[in-house]
């Protein structure tokens, strides 16, 4: 077992012992290495590094393109939308949102 293996199986457990050993013998039984990927496949959990670059996509790139990634990536890992909203939500909770933003311009989209 790794290390980042145990930490997401800590992480995944939330707190429950009994289900930190169901997750640990199901990746153990699954899999040759209890490591972070095989845990997370494991469980059906999308791997943080999937929901950051998520994040990352709708922050920088135009809506359409976003959504065209995030479509690509939950049908090529079979995520459905709550897999990915829930750890989305707990990512942006921690994000400091409060230093100021450009503004875009919007001329030709309003009518007066």
């Amino acid at each position: 077992m790794t290390e980042e293996g145990l930490q997401a199986i800590i992480l995944l457990a939330e707190g429950d012992m009994r289900k930190c050993l169901n997750v640990l013998q199901s990746a153990h039984m699954a899999y040759d290495e209890v490591n972070k990927t095989n845990v997370y496949l494991c469980t059906g959990e999308p791997i943080p590094e999937d929901i950051r670059s998520i994040f990352t996509s709708l922050l920088n790139e135009p809506i359409a393109k976003a959504y065209r990634f995030i479509y690509k990536l939950t049908q090529e890992k079979g995520m459905a939308l709550i897999d990915v909203l829930t750890p989305l939500v707990a990512l942006l909770a921690g994000v400091d949102l409060s230093a100021p933003t450009p503004k875009l311009p919007l001329r030709g989209t309003l009518r007066p």
